[in-house]
């Protein structure tokens, strides 16, 4: 099961103060992570306020803001280490993410470290064997992602990956990941989504599932 609990309270307000408290942070996490600083392997991952937008917005909203950012760059991070490693780059990344949720993380390194113990997996002729470990003593919130030396992550061809294969790949995902293990509390069946939200006129939808060679 994914990890569940209170956060701790790593999050920065904003203001002088926070921006303050914030640049102490960086400097904390930055040297106490020096040496993959050194090697390009440390990122300090905050969005610009151009474009995130947070004034004058509920806050569990702002949460929800900061929460899939900090996925997408998770994810996104974890894909070009795949594709570092498998060009013989380093196989280590550290990435910083303050204002998010110390919980958010550790449900995400759940996943990640989920997905790497699948198999039959149809998509990638072995598992890729990347890794995730939150750094619960970090000024901020922290992951650290690394793939296993010798890890043979190699993508089946396009052409032999059918529509079929997407689709139920995708939604055994959904289902498992977003219903579940309740990552996402408005998903509660692999063909709708949008519960609970009626009250800020989002309407339930059905999730649609498309399939693209390019």
């Amino acid at each position: 099961p994914v990890t569940s609990g209170k956060d701790s309270g790593k999050q920065i307000s904003g203001g002088i103060f926070g921006g303050i408290k914030m640049s102490m942070n960086r400097s904390a996490i930055e040297k106490k992570y020096a040496e993959d600083l050194k090697q390009n392997n440390f990122i300090w991952a905050e969005p610009s306020s151009a474009s995130f937008d947070t004034s004058e917005k509920e806050e569990r909203i702002v949460q929800g803001m900061y929460g899939i950012f900090a996925s997408a760059t998770v994810w996104r991070k974890g894909a070009e280490l795949l594709d570092m490693v498998e060009a013989g780059g380093s196989n280590r990344a550290v990435v910083a993410i303050p204002n998010s949720s110390m919980v958010g993380l550790k449900q995400l390194a759940d996943i990640i470290n989920w997905l790497s113990d699948q198999k039959g997996n149809p998509f990638i002729e072995s598992s890729a064997a990347l890794n995730a470990l939150v750094d619960e003593d970090a000024p901020v919130p922290t992951i650290i992602l690394t793939v296993n030396e010798g890890s043979n992550y190699v993508l089946l061809p396009k052409s032999d990956i059918s529509s079929a294969q997407v689709e139920a790949a995708t939604k055994s995902w959904v289902k498992r990941i977003l219903v579940n293990l309740g990552i996402c509390p408005f998903t509660k069946a692999v063909t709708k989504s949008g519960q609970g939200l009626g009250d800020l006129d989002v309407p339930v939808g059905r999730i649609a599932y498309h399939h693209s060679k390019s």
